[in-house]
């Protein structure tokens, strides 16, 4: 058990709690619980988060995963738990999103691609493990009256306030 941690990550900070059970290592036996805060994290330093224009792009999340057994192949393996993104830039949700459809082949990814380009701003993105697959959804922001064309745009065609991905196997991120 680690009822408390914190430690510097990214040039940000990370906080939670930990707890391990183990009754067979062997037969795979093992339950878990990990929550965890992150707050000024700095996604450039992070490879398939790094945006291209120099500038440190900050994130904050929320994270909570629970599960049973180590290797998805074990017969009780299962896994549940969400993560809240909670402060992002355009950019950096633009990367998360080539890296969930690094085939670009998912049409309602690439419409996301499409706005955000166009100015449209991400205010969260949320993902829930559940019954083995990765629920996302994606909470839109109107472009900023700065940018007036994408602004009066965004009032004409006003893009939904909840973009709910399609689900995806909790394998394809165990590969």
């Amino acid at each position: 058990r680690l009822p408390h941690y914190q430690l510097s990550l990214f040039d940000g900070n990370l906080s939670g709690s930990a707890w391990m059970h183990i009754d067979s290592l062997a037969a795979g036996k093992v339950s878990y619980n990990v929550e965890t805060k992150g707050a000024e994290i700095n996604s450039d330093r992070i490879a398939e988060l790094k945006t291209k224009s120099g500038k440190a792009s900050k994130i904050a999340f929320n994270f909570n995963l629970t599960g049973k057994g180590l290797l998805p192949s074990d017969p009780d393996f299962d896994v549940s738990g969400t993560m809240h993104i909670t402060q992002i830039s355009p950019k950096v949700a633009e990367n998360m999103l080539l890296a969930l459809d690094s085939q670009q082949q998912d049409k309602g990814i690439q419409s996301t691609l499409y706005f955000l380009k166009k100015g449209w701003g991400v205010r969260s993105i949320s993902f829930e493990v559940a019954h083995g697959f990765v629920y996302s959804s994606i909470i839109t922001q109107q472009p900023s009256p700065k940018r007036p064309i994408p602004f009066m745009v965004s009032k004409l065609l006003p893009l939904e306030k909840e973009i709910r991905r399609s689900r995806l196997p909790l394998k394809f991120f165990l590969k």
